[in-house]
């Protein structure tokens, strides 16, 4: 009995389970009594391994063309860095080889037309290496984001950034030149200071660059500006020192109260303005040094985009008469730069807009304030009510007696 139970619980089994037949490498047929066996596919260990294998080759494939195509755009800029190396070199040279002699503006400008153009080429050059060094192969450079400003607009006041940008622009003229050039003094002093007057038609300056010679920006009406620059140069040179030491009629209600306020600043022991230096006298003018620019006011009400900022006249415009616009933009410079160091010693990105934007707010704190000084200015001294120039003359008198305010402004 118990043999016929274990032949019956055989037969059983082997009717449940069909049998397994090996037909070849990966390849199983399942076959019951009765039924032809029926082929059943197992995934190939062979073909993935081939699939990865080539996912891999394509990988390395890739590396190494990134790897030729940086090579290429490397050697590209060192080749391109030697050329304009070449070529500053050449200006400079040039420059040097003149700056003992006289040089006409025309060169000078030149020379600076020639700088500009070499040193632009170089950043175009430099920025064209960063997105070529981002690139994947095959994949446009300009697509590419370059880790940094990709450009400083430092473009004077007709900035091609700034009208890039698209930014509002609020501007205005004042209907007038500044005629410059530079000149040769008639004595040889110290000539450590700045010179400044302010005539009917508008201020004369002087601004020191050696022992003999001095800049010129004498603001005056466009009319005047012409017939200035039309002048023969010995004429020029008299109606300059004429402007410098020429005594204007002066109301005689005006004379009498700047006269108390001088007694008074004497009884205080304050400095009362009565004893100062004297104006150098010109003898001549470098030879084709004479120019004129209009004068206005301006103001970016953005100074920063996405990747490009602006400084300078680029982002603001201010009338000459306090010397004002190259402070302003020495300022920008200054702050610009010491926020891009703070900006990568604390790890932001030097696009991040946090830091760009401290720097926009910081500079129109400073800047606007100061434009709007100096337009005050000139609009007070374009008037020539008694008691309008009474009141410029008691503040400047006042100003210059109180040491601090003086030294502050």
């Amino acid at each position: 009995m118990p043999s016929t139970r274990s032949a019956v619980r055989k037969q059983q089994q082997d009717s449940r389970d069909p049998p397994m037949v090996k037909t070849g490498e990966n390849r199983l047929e399942l076959k019951s009594e009765g039924q032809q066996a029926s082929p059943v596919k197992i995934p190939s260990t062979k073909r993935s391994r081939s699939k990865a294998s080539s996912t891999s080759s394509h990988a390395r494939r890739l590396q190494l063309e990134l790897q030729a195509a940086e090579e290429k755009a490397r050697i590209d800029k060192e080749l391109v860095d030697k050329r304009l190396a070449a070529e500053l070199a050449e200006i400079k040279s040039s420059y040097s080889s003149r700056s003992n002699s006289r040089c006409s503006m025309s060169e000078v400008g030149d020379w600076i037309d020639r700088s500009q153009r070499v040193l632009r080429a170089q950043v175009v050059n430099d920025l064209d290496q960063n997105k070529a060094n981002l690139c994947p192969p095959g994949e446009p450079a300009s697509s590419a984001a370059v880790p940094g400003p990709e450009l400083i607009g430092a473009d004077g006041a007709n900035s091609a950034v700034r009208k890039a940008m698209g930014v509002q622009y609020l501007s205005w003229n004042y209907n007038q030149m500044g005629v410059v050039a530079t000149l040769h003094l008639a004595e040889e002093t110290e000539n450590t200071t700045a010179w400044q007057r302010w005539l009917p038609n508008g201020p004369i300056a002087l601004l020191p660059l050696d022992s003999t010679r001095s800049s010129l920006v004498w603001s005056t009406w466009q009319d005047e500006a012409r017939r200035l620059l039309k002048l023969p140069e010995d004429q020029f040179i008299d109606a300059l020192n004429d402007a410098l030491w020429k005594q204007y009629p002066r109301s005689k209600a005006v004379e009498a109260c700047m006269s108390w306020l001088s007694s008074c600043l004497q009884k205080a022991g304050l400095p009362d303005g009565v004893a100062r230096q004297l104006p150098p006298s010109v003898k001549s003018i470098v030879p084709n040094s004479r120019a004129a620019f209009p004068l206005g006011f301006g103001h970016s009400t953005r100074y920063v985009a996405p990747g490009v900022v602006l400084i300078g006249d680029a982002a603001h415009r201010v009338h000459p008469l306090a010397g004002q616009g190259v402070n302003l933009g020495f300022g920008d410079v200054k702050d610009l730069t010491e926020l891009l160091s703070d900006a990568i010693y604390t790890g932001y990105d030097i696009t991040h807009h946090e830091w760009m934007e401290k720097y926009e707010t910081l500079r129109q704190k400073h800047n606007l304030p100061t434009q709007l000084a100096v337009d005050a200015l000139h609009r007070l001294y374009t008037v020539e009510l008694p008691p309008i120039v009474l009141a410029r003359s008691l503040g400047l008198q006042i100003t210059n007696a109180l040491q601090p305010i003086k030294v502050k402004i």
